[in-house]
């Protein structure tokens, strides 16, 4: 019996070593360099306190089955090493060259890399929030990866996918990287790279994603290889000490979802060719571009568009009523002027919208309503010229300028009062205040007797929340006629009683000045038809001498 026994156990022995035969044959073990990669990868960046670390460091053949590593079917090679937000804390090793095969490296912030879930919308915004992201909003654990990018990655010759952003990389990009031709997405971002972002990338046509923000590179204007990249999606290069103006050629990249050209050196006027794009985002906030906003730039498909910390001048164009739904509108903090355009009553309540720190007021009480709901406060940083202007002849030389000061009165600056002898000017500066809080201004040495016209600028100054000088449109024309009498008060509510009427056309006539219409003798009379005509006069434009009686 025992040995029949073991006669059965043989053959029971040898399908088991065949099965283990076939399984060892059917899943070969990757490359000894391959291995050899991943443990100087581990033992290069803190593998010990990782975060999650499952199954490293294993037996040969075991890799595929390591954290983070995903293999061919074959398990003949690795494909990807995805160790984001995993502490990882030290350098890169060379070895990392040695991945011959590998398609994707992600050594980064993974949140910048999300899953595909089918609804659009939300796709865009997650990345649109990611790549807009800075330390101060994220709040994962990042890794922390030192030391230069080693140029041996240009070995990797498959990779589609490199993400290093978010650690502490110093030195170059290497232009080795170039040779990675199939790469489509490269997140360097977050880093305290240097020098120059390479020539040599003008090999990298299937670039879909290039992500560089906040990086201290060398002072440069926007490469211009880039516009052999026609299948860019995300263009991020924002925080890299970009210079000179934004080229024309953007507008040809039809495929560009999100555009993050803020925080850099650039000038000159935003080109209209922008307008060509359907973009999803625009960021070109925290530059030095000037001139008009172009009317081009209020794109149908745009949902977020920042402008500002700029010097871009003039009016909001009504083309503005061309955007759609929006997340975000920030014109803040440049020298805008002019009237709100009422077609800014025309978008949904869920904006953001921030008009801050320009010389903007809105003259239709629909902007002015519609702007205190969704912003309440937007009227409080505008430079804009002060209102309830009074005049008070104090002799028939002089006059004292008296106004309601506006409500940005915090900020650097001064009032500029302007005078002339007729209302629609000449005018010449008469003298400044000190600052803003100022509500009065004498002006001298004005002709005897004549009609004095005057009108009152703010000016503010450049401070932390906006870098430009800003001066209001001049306010209305206010006019006095030179004898000490009545106040001109430029107020359009300005109202007075019958007897304030006569008492004050009498003593005007009183003057014997042959202009208003005295009889010479210092007792003038008129009807009282002709008194109020007289004294409405008067008070229309605010100016004493307007018509005149006749």
């Amino acid at each position: 019996m025992r040995i029949l026994a073991q006669a059965a156990i043989v053959p029971l022995l040898a399908a088991i070593c065949s099965m283990v035969l076939f399984t060892k044959a059917s899943f070969a073990d990757i490359p000894v360099s391959e291995r050899e990669g991943l443990i100087a990868l581990y033992e290069s960046t803190g593998g010990d306190a990782w975060m999650t670390n499952e199954h490293w460091l294993g037996p040969a053949g075991s890799e595929c089955s390591w954290y983070g590593i995903t293999c061919d079917a074959e398990h003949t090679h690795v494909l990807e090493i995805a160790l984001e937000d995993n502490g990882l804390d030290g350098h890169i090793p060379p070895e990392i060259g040695s991945f011959l095969h590998l398609e994707r490296l992600s050594l980064g912030l993974g949140w910048c890399c999300p899953k595909r879930s089918g609804d659009a919308w939300t796709e865009e915004l997650e990345r649109n929030r990611c790549f807009r992201a800075d330390h101060a909003t994220i709040d994962r654990e990042t890794n922390h990866l030192v030391g230069g990018i080693p140029p041996e990655i240009g070995r990797l010759e498959e990779l589609q996918f490199l993400n290093l952003g978010w650690n502490a990389l110093t030195g170059p990009i290497p232009p080795e990287i170039s040779s990675c031709t199939g790469l489509t997405h490269v997140d360097l971002s977050h880093n305290q790279l240097s020098g120059t972002i390479p020539e040599d990338f003008a090999s990298l046509r299937n670039l879909e994603i290039f992500h560089l923000k906040d990086n201290p590179l060398s002072e440069a204007p926007i490469p211009d290889w880039l516009s052999q990249c026609s299948r860019i999606e995300v263009l991020g290069l924002e925080g890299t000490n970009r210079s000179g103006p934004i080229p024309p050629w953007l507008g040809t990249l039809s495929n560009i979802r999100m555009l993050f050209l803020a925080s850099n050196k650039l000038t000159g006027e935003i080109p209209a060719e922008i307008g060509n794009l359907t973009p999803f985002s625009i960021y070109l906030d925290d530059n030095m571009l000037t001139g008009p906003i172009p009317e081009e730039l209020f794109i149908g498909s745009l949902y977020v568009l920042d402008i500002s910390d700029n010097r871009l001048s003039g009016p909001i164009p009504v083309e503005i009523e061309q955007l759609g739904y929006m997340l975000t509108l920030s014109l803040a903090s440049n020298a805008l002027s002019g009237p709100i355009p009422v077609e800014i009553t025309h978008f949904c309540s869920e904006w953001e919208l921030d008009l801050s720190f320009n010389a903007l007021y809105a003259s239709d009480p629909s902007v002015r309503n519609h702007l205190d709901l969704r912003c309440p406060g937007w009227d409080l940083t505008q430079t804009v010229p002060p209102h309830a202007v009074r005049i008070s002849p104090s002799s028939d030389h002089s006059v004292a300028v008296t106004w309601q000061p506006i409500l940005y009165s915090s900020s650097p600056g001064y009032y500029e009062i302007f005078f002339s002898e007729r209302p629609d000017g000449p005018y010449s500066l008469a003298g400044t205040t000190d600052s803003k809080w100022n509500n009065s201004f004498a002006v001298d040495s004005l002709p005897a007797g004549a009609e004095s016209y005057f009108r009152i600028r703010t000016v503010s100054l450049p401070q932390p929340f906006n870098q430009n000088e800003l001066a209001s449109d001049p306010g209305d024309v206010c006019g006095c006629f030179l004898n000490p009498v009545l106040p001109c008060d430029c107020d359009s509510d300005y109202s007075v009683s019958i007897g304030e009427v006569q008492h004050g056309v009498n003593m005007f006539l009183s003057t014997e000045s042959p202009s208003c219409g005295a009889d010479g003798d210092g007792n003038g009379t008129v009807s009282l038809g002709e008194l109020q005509k007289a004294f409405q006069a008067f008070l229309s434009p605010c100016s004493c001498l307007a018509a005149g009686v006749n």
